[in-house]
């Protein structure tokens, strides 16, 4: 009997180690090839913020918004992300996403938005957050 599980103990133990077959995927920035925000908007009241990033072949997937305090209270950031698997086989298409930002204000102001159109190109807009007319 032990010798029969000194004999099965290593087939287990190999049957259970799983070989790697996934490719390695990586994080990076797609561009934001469409962004529309209103100029002004009203004090503790939503507005939206409409973006569309597209990456420009196949080897992209999960393409997904970032929205986030850059500097200070009054300085935003926006990216578009999402994950690039190298291949020889990806495709000559474009992978898009289309999504809506809804966003409130706390503070009256001007606050500024830095968005990523490229890789290298930061474009910088701004919004006028006012009190509500009465």
């Amino acid at each position: 009997m032990k010798r029969l599980l000194i004999l099965l103990l290593p087939i287990l133990l190999f049957s259970c180690i799983k070989e790697e077959t996934s490719a390695k995927k990586y994080l990076g920035v797609v561009n934001i090839v469409s962004f529309n925000m209103p100029d002004t908007a009203f004090l503790l009241q939503p507005f939206q913020i409409k973006i569309i990033a597209e990456a420009e072949t196949s080897c992209w997937s999960n393409l997904f918004a970032d929205f986030s305090i850059y500097q200070n209270a009054y300085e935003y950031s926006l990216a578009a992300y999402g994950w690039y698997t190298p291949s020889s086989g990806c495709a000559s298409s474009i992978v898009s996403m289309d999504t809506t930002l809804t966003v409130t204000f706390d503070k009256k102001g001007l606050y500024y938005i830095y968005y990523t159109k490229t890789e290298n190109d930061i474009i910088k807009d701004s919004i006028l957050i006012t009190n509500p007319v009465k």
